[in-house]
């Protein structure tokens, strides 16, 4: 009996393919997102640390110069947060969209594994099936040629 061989093997093998380069994708993603709001959390801090002095340094008598100037800077940090936090929700919707064809894949992969069990199942019955035929026939020939 001739061996078995899964009709769709290389779809099979190309959706795990890129199931793996999607998982990398999704990763750097993860690890970009990560970065992004890391750096969200620092800008928070030194807005909150500069906030504080500047409040300290108006208690204790501040030119209108140097406030102009904390201003400036809060306001800068302000951006940069915004900024920063753009792009998360950017990053958040791309992860999202490749989440989904992460999940599209895993369905795709899982369907035509279960295919394959399936045909492979019906090969090895049909093989069974084969070979008891084929002892059946050796019996039989065997008792015809000891008569």
């Amino acid at each position: 009996m001739k061996k078995f061989v899964f009709s769709l093997d290389k779809v099979l093998n190309f959706k795990a393919q890129t199931l793996d380069i999607k998982n990398n994708e999704m990763l750097k993603m993860q690890v970009e997102l990560k970065e992004v709001e890391r750096k969200i959390y620092n800008l928070n801090n030194d807005f909150a640390e500069t906030n504080q002095r500047m409040i300290l340094d108006l208690q204790s008598g501040l030119a209108p110069m140097d406030m102009a100037a904390y201003k400036l800077y809060l306001n800068e940090i302000n951006n940069k947060i915004r900024n920063y936090n753009m792009l998360k929700a950017n990053l958040l919707n791309l992860i999202d969209k490749k989440m989904a064809i992460i999940i599209e894949l895993k369905t795709d992969i899982s369907g035509l594994e279960h295919l394959k069990e399936k045909q492979f199942g019906e090969y090895f019955r049909l093989n069974q099936k084969e070979q008891e035929t084929n002892l059946e026939e050796f019996v039989s020939r065997s008792r015809y040629f000891a008569v």
